[in-house]
């Protein structure tokens, strides 16, 4: 598993704007080995709009959908609170769909 975060400060360093990061998780999903890939992107609101992608027989949207989001079998999203914890845990989780 592969995971970042953007930062709003990420982006007003710069200029640059959320559309801009939207191929980055498919990036990180094409290193070798890596079964899922996680994009954090920090929001105003104190949330942070989660990006994900998986290679095999690994269903993201499953994880996607725990958190009120959703998409496609290797393609999904969802939105989770800005705290270390609620990375952790999210973090947990999406280790388990490899298991």
């Amino acid at each position: 598993m592969v995971w970042s975060i953007v930062r709003e400060e990420d982006f007003d360093t710069v200029g640059g704007k959320d559309e801009d990061v939207d191929p980055v998780v498919d990036e990180m999903r094409s290193i070798r080995d890596v079964k899922i890939a996680i994009l954090f992107r920090e929001r105003k609101n104190g949330l942070l709009r989660v990006s994900m992608r998986s290679k095999g027989n690994i269903n993201v949207a499953s994880l996607a959908e725990r958190f009120n989001g959703g998409g496609h079998f290797d393609a999904a999203g969802c939105y989770i609170s800005n705290r270390s914890g609620s990375i952790k845990e999210f973090l947990r989780l999406a280790g388990n769909l490899i298991r």
